[in-house]
């Protein structure tokens, strides 16, 4: 079986990577500032989506992109490159100006509707619904490791109303552009 990588689906890779890495890095700036180390899943909540907020975040990604590019400098470390972007006065202007709270209301809002698009557009909510049950339901994974994994995994399975939202604005010729900007 082939498996093609659409410009949709390349985008939407794309763009949870990019989120996926700030999520790793928050938990491991979590983990730093705790005095006992918490051994939970990082998790990711779904933010509810309207338009507007969606075309926000994509508005301030776009401008993130801009500014610091894909990658951190040659020769530095990844990590402290991200840290310190996203902690910067800029970066939180930025947020703010775009009427998130700061980076990490903007990064929950983008993660929502890049996971609401890629639903929307590869239609595999019903087996996402299927994987959590199996998950749920698996005799042979003890409870706590169950409820960690469906924590953290949960807030992959976007709402509906989210994907009502990534459909219709990928069926506006408007937000269809801007949402081509990024594949």
């Amino acid at each position: 079986m082939s498996y093609t990588i659409t410009k949709t689906r390349a985008f939407a890779i794309s763009v949870a990577l990019f989120a996926a890495v700030l999520q790793v890095l928050w938990f491991g700036m979590a983990q730093a500032q705790s005095p006992t180390p918490d051994v939970n899943l990082p998790t990711v909540n779904q933010i509810d989506l309207t338009e507007e907020t969606a075309a926000n975040a994509m508005f301030a990604f776009r401008d993130f992109k801009k500014k610091y590019g894909d990658a951190a400098p040659p020769d530095s470390d990844a990590q402290a490159y991200v840290r310190a972007m996203l902690a910067s006065s800029d970066m939180q202007a930025t947020a703010r100006r775009y009427g998130f709270a700061d980076t990490n209301d903007w990064y929950q809002t983008l993660f929502s509707f890049v996971m609401a698009h890629a639903v929307a557009t590869e239609g595999n909510y019903e087996q996402m619904k299927k994987s959590m049950a199996a998950i749920r339901n698996n005799p042979d994974l003890p409870e706590e490791v169950k409820k960690q994994v469906a924590a953290s995994l949960g807030g992959l399975l976007p709402p509906e109303g989210n994907i009502k939202v990534a459909r219709s604005m990928a069926a506006n010729p408007d937000y269809a552009a801007m949402i081509a900007e990024f594949k």
